[in-house]
């Protein structure tokens, strides 16, 4: 975020917020991959830098420099920003899991269940493959379940943990970026696609983000690598 900070302040110095200083911005916005409350706060930023800068000669300038820069940053699309609710009697539950997950571009974070979907999972491979860090916790009793690909996916890479006890891992989300998370009643199977009636919520909401993350991390350094 500083390094975005550093080019709003640089696009006011001379109160024009010029096409290759617009760009510029976008595309650190675009690499950044950040959360709608980052935004907020670097609209706020925006708005006070303004505040700073306006006088009786230049209030119009200044005005029309910040209505530039904040329609920038408000541009909440650019980053792929995901709330949404989905049901798997009218919508593509396993195509939208594959659509955010192929959609990383520095982590992504799997705390699942059972995994034995083959798409999903060569789509997680797919992932990993481009270099994306990867990494997945299961239930230790379901990696044996016929279909399962825990093992294929571990031969491929990917660092695979499970639980040590008689009690079920049985969360089911996933964490993009430690920017947007999956969650809900789908289990990443063939049945949870094409039969069960299922569920998963799309979020970006930081707070929520946050604490998945929490429990990951609390997980990880619980369980053991398979």
């Amino acid at each position: 975020m500083d390094k975005l900070k550093e080019k709003i302040d640089a696009s006011l110095e001379d109160v024009f917020l010029s096409r290759e200083e617009a760009h510029d911005i976008l595309e650190n916005l675009r690499e950044a991959y950040l959360s709608a409350q980052t935004r907020i706060e670097l609209i706020k930023y925006a708005t006070w830098l303004a505040s700073e800068k306006a006088d009786a000669t230049n209030y119009g300038f200044v005005f029309k420099w910040l209505k530039k820069v904040n329609r920038l940053l408000g541009d909440f699309d650019t980053n792929k920003t995901h709330n949404n609710a989905y049901f798997s009697h009218k919508d593509d539950i396993r195509g939208r899991v594959i659509e955010v997950l192929t959609g990383a571009g520095k982590s992504l974070d799997i705390c699942l269940f059972t995994i034995s979907d083959n798409l999903i999972s060569e789509a997680i491979t797919d992932v990993f493959r481009k270099g994306i860090a990867t990494r997945i916790i299961t239930d230790d009793e379901k990696i044996m379940d016929r279909g399962s690909d825990i093992f294929r996916l571990k031969h491929v890479g990917i660092q695979v943990k499970i639980d040590t006890d008689k009690s079920l891992m049985h969360h089911k989300f996933a964490i993009i970026d430690r920017l947007n998370v999956i969650t809900g009643s789908y289990n990443w199977t063939r049945a949870a696609s094409e039969s069960n009636n299922e569920n998963i919520i799309v979020t970006d909401n930081y707070r929520i983000v946050e604490a998945y993350i929490a429990e990951f991390d609390r997980l990880w350094d619980q369980m053991k690598f398979l």
